[in-house]
């Protein structure tokens, strides 16, 4: 195990396993992960992607962001932030100066299990107006299950 100055874990796999079944040489795993991005907004469009961010196969749990530096461009008032087929699923009509942040409770509660079997993108669409400048952080986290095994 490795440990920081402060005698904090540090996990270079970034995840954590909660549960491991184990049955014999038979063994499966559920883990706790997260993802990370940082996007550059200066497309010069009305919508910025992060392509596949949202894994295969996850069960998302929450996703959270913050604009960094403050978003900018022809005509830009508020923005939404979201995944493809729901444009303001983790906020809507947010601001763009720096500090804004959004995140599933932006929108209130969702009922069901979020499943995700494909990769899903995180989109920011504008309200109106382009974005050509700006940086908005995304940090997610979800749930995935490891295949059952077995040891000879």
């Amino acid at each position: 195990m490795l440990f920081d100055a402060e005698k904090r874990l540090i996990n270079p796999y970034n995840y954590t396993t909660m549960f491991k079944f184990r049955k014999g040489s038979w063994q499966a795993g559920l883990n706790i992960k997260s993802f990370q991005a940082e996007k550059t907004t200066n497309s010069g469009g009305n919508t910025e992607t992060i392509t596949g961010l949202i894994p295969a196969g996850c069960i998302l749990l929450g996703v959270v962001g913050k604009v960094t530096t403050i978003l900018a461009g022809a005509g830009l008032t508020t923005w939404s932030a979201g995944i493809t087929g729901n444009t303001d699923f983790f906020g809507t009509t947010l601001a763009k100066t720096a500090g804004t942040t959004f995140g599933m409770t932006t929108v209130g509660a969702h009922t069901g299990v979020l499943v995700y079997p494909a990769a899903v993108d995180v989109l920011f669409t504008a309200a109106a107006g382009v974005f050509t400048t700006g940086v908005v952080k995304v940090v997610g986290f979800y749930i995935d299950l490891d295949a059952l095994t077995s040891s000879p």
